[in-house]
């Protein structure tokens, strides 16, 4: 009795696991990952409405459960540029697509006058979980499967205070599976600058329940797509803003979480052209897992003793026989 106490206890401290994507019929479900579309604000606005209008048509096929947008909404953060992010953006919102956004280093501020980015009409959204810095960062949720996702988008070169916010969600959403957009993290080359780092020490590292990050930025030429695995967390770069005639952020990510065999199939679709980017950078499946935390030692300790109590009783009447 008592190695088979011993043996469950063993069990219940295991530290990894996969991710629940358990469905009781509809076993998949998208994701869908914008970025860096100063450009097409600044210059290609029907660009934008392309890929958001080709977004909510194919929401439906797709079992869309959230659209992240990683910055840079706006190339100089011009009035004209908001007006035309927000009327892409909008087409989201009015057909109830959720979604977020945060603020890259071209968008020196949110313009919240607009609906799209109104964190006033956002707050009375059922998935709108947060918002920080006058609509800089934001963060939603969904749920799958009695599963329970979230999504914090943190901005370009966040400072103390907002890394905080980040920790006050997460530490508020221990058993939610989370996923944390930023403007910029993981660089084209899998690397880190010095806030990187930083980021990484104290909001990534502290929350093993973080199982993916996505973000843009990074330009260099032909360095457009990155990607690394830290422990259980997959960690994603992607930002096409100047290939295609600076209308490549009309190409987006698609995360497709298939339940039956715990994957998360990434693909990366032209929505200008209608094609799919096919090569080992653009095209590619994740296994992703998440840890499953220790009991802690009050929940364990009773077991140690009923062991022993029954281990003390199980002896004693054998030598009573």
């Amino acid at each position: 009795m008592a190695a088979l106490v011993v043996v469950l206890i063993f069990g219940l401290t295991t530290t990894i696991i996969p991710i629940n994507l358990a469905a009781p019929s509809d076993t998949v479900f998208s994701v869908v990952w914008i970025t860096d579309t100063q450009f097409l604000s600044q210059s290609y606005p029907n660009d934008f409405d392309t890929a958001c209008n080709w977004i909510v048509n194919n929401a439906a096929s797709l079992n869309l459960k959230a659209v992240i947008h990683t910055g840079d909404l706006t190339n100089n953060a011009a009035d004209y540029e908001w007006t035309n992010a927000g009327h892409s953006m909008g087409l989201l919102l009015n057909n109830n697509i959720t979604y977020c956004w945060c603020a890259g280093n071209h968008d020196s501020y949110v313009a919240t006058n607009y609906p799209a980015f109104s964190t006033t009409i956002m707050r009375g959204k059922p998935y709108w979980v947060s918002d920080y810095n006058s609509g800089m960062n934001t963060a939603i949720s969904f749920n799958y499967s009695n599963q329970n996702f979230l999504i914090i988008d943190i901005e370009y070169q966040a400072d103390n205070s907002v890394l905080q916010w980040a920790n006050n969600l997460l530490n508020s959403h221990p058993s939610s599976s989370v996923i944390i957009g930023t403007h910029a993290y993981l660089d084209a080359e899998a690397g880190y600058d010095s806030w990187a780092t930083n980021f990484k020490a104290t909001v990534l590292d502290t929350h093993p329940n973080v199982f993916l990050t996505l973000n843009g930025h990074f330009h260099p030429a032909g360095l457009y797509a990155s990607r690394t695995k830290v422990g259980n967390r997959d960690e994603l770069f992607f930002n096409r803003q100047d290939q295609d005639g600076y209308e490549g952020a009309a190409t987006i990510r698609l995360l497709k979480f298939d339940a039956t065999i715990n994957t998360i199939t990434v693909t990366t679709y032209n929505t200008l052209q209608n094609s799919l980017l096919t090569d080992s950078d653009n095209q590619f499946t994740l296994i992703p897992s998440t840890p499953i935390p220790e009991f802690p030692s009050w929940i364990i300790l009773p077991f140690f003793i009923m062991a022993t109590v029954l281990v003390v009783l199980a002896f004693g009447k054998k030598r009573d026989r």
